[in-house]
């Protein structure tokens, strides 16, 4: 399989540099993101039809719906633009950030190869499990290590492990490891775990060999995942839609879904609350904002933390 390794390398540094210095369709893999305390380890997988490893995308949130930003497209947005306004005029302490939430997320193919026990309920048929192709999705700061261990690795032009790391069958893994930091806030630490072991190994090493490169040769096309590559005329409809819906509902109260359907609803009085309510397992508990609150400094502890938008503007 030929690939252009230098362009590739090329891309890895960039994204590696830009990360450091500052939707309905039916998905071919299931979607896994570390919501659990664990080791997560895979092997990340090349998309050759792209000629890239890993995207990262940035949506809004309105209940349980998710809406394209348009800066994923390097654009204006709307709802962006909405969502300040109203923070401009009613001030932080509204929680119209903590309302309609923003999160940016990096996500790739991989194949899984040790999963979290706490992860999926050993029962169910329809958990991922060790072997699985996925399309692993995680947090802005997991996507610049990610990018980081390409490009360290990259260091040697052409090494066995640059390339192994995604575009041969070798046992050059990725483990994510999520653990508990200051005030009970989910902390990533990305590392490349090396083993002996081939990831597809038989014992037929021309064998399995041929058989990772026909899974890379038929991944789809990591830009058509999630969503497209180029804003569509939904996606710009999405955007002005939630700008309407933030704006009314901190008016009057009336809500106007994406979907163009007009409601009412009570205003939530818990938005204005200092605190947030955080569930982990079946146990609820407050989370109070970290002593570094009004800091942002866009390390990765600001992506992991649950007032990283709020505490942004609060900056």
């Amino acid at each position: 399989m030929k690939i252009n390794f230098d362009a590739l390398y090329n891309r890895m540094n960039e994204d590696s540099k830009s990360a450091n210095s500052n939707s309905g369709n039916k998905l071919p893999y299931p979607v896994v993101y570390p919501h659990a305390d664990g080791k997560l380890t895979f092997k990340i997988l090349y998309n050759c039809k792209n000629e890239i490893v890993q995207r990262i995308i940035k949506r809004h949130e309105n209940g349980k719906e998710k809406i394209a930003c348009l800066e994923t497209y390097g654009l204006d947005c709307p709802a962006c633009k909405a969502i300040k306004e109203m923070t401009d005029l009613l001030g932080k302490d509204a929680g119209i950030w903590r309302k309609f939430p923003t999160k940016e997320r990096g996500f790739c193919f991989a194949i899984l190869k040790d999963i979290p026990d706490t992860y999926y309920d050993a029962n169910s048929k329809d958990a991922p499990k060790v072997g699985d192709i996925v399309i692993l999705m995680y947090p802005k700061s997991v996507y610049t290590d990610i990018a980081n261990v390409i490009a360290d690795a990259g260091k040697t032009e052409g090494s066995d492990v640059f390339t192994g790391i995604m575009a041969k069958n070798m046992g050059f893994l990725i483990t994510l490891d999520r653990k508990r930091g200051t005030n009970n806030i989910p902390k990533y630490e990305v590392k490349l775990s090396l083993r002996e072991k081939k990831c597809i190994d038989t014992g037929d090493d021309a064998a399995d060999d041929a058989k990772f490169d026909e899974i890379l040769s038929n991944l789809p096309a990591l830009n058509d995942i999630i969503l497209p590559v180029s804003p569509t005329e939904e996606i710009h409809n999405g955007a002005k839609a939630l700008a309407d819906t933030v704006r009314q509902f901190y008016a009057n109260g009336a809500v106007v879904q994406p979907n163009g359907a007009n409601i009412n609803i009570e205003k939530d009085n818990n938005m204005i609350s200092g605190n947030i309510v955080a569930t982990t397992g079946s146990v609820s508990k407050t989370v109070k904002q970290p002593d570094c609150y009004g800091n942002h400094d866009g390390s990765s502890k600001c992506d992991s933390c649950p007032f990283e938008t709020e505490c942004f503007n609060a900056s």
